[in-house]
């Protein structure tokens, strides 16, 4: 009998306890008007940039202003992007402007300013689009016969 009533005691606590913690969590009026006072409305953190590999710079020809940029990725570059050339210490050396003119893993970039040389790293400031913004689709059209789907 007496183990019982220890059980009891305890299995008591234990929901004494839990209905402690739910009155915690619940919200009270007062708590409402307080809140409403005080809080503004919540915007999403600004995502910051991340800076991907675009390819090597193949060449350059100083004289037309233009770079020819050996790209390690399928990357789907718009028109008026703007490139970054690094040196071998990782400084930026030259600035880019992506031009129209592509073929296959090759792209061309005019040049800006600086003095880009054949071998340096080209990279681009990548901004991913906000949640729930239509910017950009996460996939291709199911329209396009050429649209390469990955299935994970």
């Amino acid at each position: 009998m007496q183990l019982c009533s220890h059980l009891a005691r305890v299995f008591l606590a234990a929901i004494l306890c839990t209905g402690i913690a739910g009155c915690r969590t619940l919200p009270w009026p007062k708590d409402k008007e307080k809140g409403a006072a005080t809080d503004e409305p919540e915007s999403p953190a600004p995502r910051p940039a991340t800076t991907l590999p675009v390819g090597t710079v193949h060449l350059v020809d100083e004289n037309a202003g233009f770079v020819l940029i050996r790209s390690s990725r399928v990357l789907q570059i718009e028109p008026g992007t703007m490139l970054q050339v690094h040196g071998n210490q990782g400084e930026v050396v030259a600035t880019l402007e992506v031009s129209p003119a592509r073929k296959g893993s090759f792209l061309t970039g005019d040049l800006r300013w600086g003095a880009p040389k054949k071998g340096q790293q080209v990279t681009m400031d990548y901004l991913p689009p906000a949640a729930g913004s239509q910017e950009a689709a996460p996939f291709p059209s199911a329209s396009d016969p050429n649209a390469i789907q990955v299935l994970e």
